[in-house]
């Protein structure tokens, strides 16, 4: 399985696709994890044992919610939602997953691609100055399934997102301070 993430290149600072090999994706987890562990020795020295053990709460939170995207039913789509922060770093991440079964009937590549062209055209069009706040919501059920992207921050200039194709349909509503953008099937 082959991961991407959205890097600077050139002298001009184009964004683009860059495939990461299995090491490298084992090193953005390293990286990842050893911010955690620095910032739960920082309270730790500070004598902050409260805010270690809130800290340590959120790590293990974390890696729960993301190891429950593995019951899916979707590989794809699944490491698409789980490296989406490395790769879309505009946004402060926060991912909650109810799977209680596999989703059938969809191509998962065919998911990841659409998710992807949607993030990237998005990314493009929000200020870069702002704040933004993603709630990712994953469910599945025996009947249906959905994953819901909430982003909080000024999206009054967003376009509406294309048609999918596929076995899936989109919801979406565009405020001026709120995305929803939902895709679901059954």
């Amino acid at each position: 399985m082959l991961y991407y993430i959205h890097v600077r290149v050139g002298g001009e600072g184009r964004l683009e696709n860059k495939q990461l090999s299995v090491a490298e994706t084992l090193k953005f987890a390293r990286h990842d994890f050893l911010n955690e562990l620095q910032l739960i020795l920082m309270h730790i020295d500070l004598g902050q044992l409260l805010e270690a053990k809130n800290t340590i709460h959120a790590a293990t939170g974390r890696i729960r919610q993301t190891a429950v995207l593995d019951k899916l039913g979707l590989p794809k789509t699944a490491i698409w939602l789980s490296t989406f922060s490395w790769r879309f770093a505009s946004f402060t991440t926060t991912v909650s997953c109810d799977v209680r079964h596999a989703v059938g009937h969809v191509e998962d590549e065919l998911l990841v691609d659409y998710l992807e062209a949607v993030f990237q055209e998005a990314v493009k069009q929000l200020d870069v100055t702002a704040a933004y706040e993603l709630q990712i919501d994953v469910h599945a059920s025996k009947t249906d399934w959905f994953i819901r992207f909430q982003v909080d921050g000024p999206v009054g200039n967003l376009s509406p997102a294309p048609v999918p194709v596929g076995a899936f349909s989109v919801d979406e509503s565009i405020s001026h301070n709120q995305w929803m953008f939902t895709v679901r099937g059954q």
